[in-house]
């Protein structure tokens, strides 16, 4: 009976050693409000992602009601790998700021900024974004 418990825990603390390490991989998820304002966060576990990026919009959304976070189409799961994702933003002469992150390359998150500041803002001629507005987040 020991030699069977002291399996099961072996089995067991590898089993939350493969789902809390980072380097197994992690989960990214994004919340928006309906004015395409979004917000991220990382975890090596999806519902603690989830609750984070909710978390973060509803705190600081213009339109906190409006929060929302799809757990299939807005969560990612990243294995580890040398995939960088870009954290970019758009910015309006408003001083509105439109953030998307993208796996790959900083130019997809930089369409994607832009799109996003294209669609939602009432100054959209003034959306503008540039290289520096994007950082380097995971990879």
């Amino acid at each position: 009976m020991k030699i069977f418990i002291f399996i099961l825990s072996l089995f067991f603390n590898s089993f939350l050693f493969a789902y809390s390490n980072p380097e197994m991989g992690y989960w990214l998820c994004q919340a928006y409000d309906d004015q395409g304002h979004m917000w991220y966060s990382f975890s090596a576990f999806r519902t603690k992602a989830i609750k984070k990026a909710q978390y973060d919009c509803l705190n600081k959304s213009q339109a906190p009601k409006t929060c929302s976070v799809n757990a299939t189409d807005d969560c990612l799961r990243h294995s580890h790998s040398h995939t960088p994702y870009w954290d970019c933003k758009a910015y309006d002469n408003e001083n509105q700021v439109w953030q998307r992150i993208a796996p790959g390359m900083r130019l997809n998150a930089m369409g994607q900024a832009l799109t996003a500041c294209h669609e939602f803002s009432h100054a959209a001629a003034s959306c503008k974004i540039e290289e520096q507005y994007c950082k380097r987040i995971r990879g």
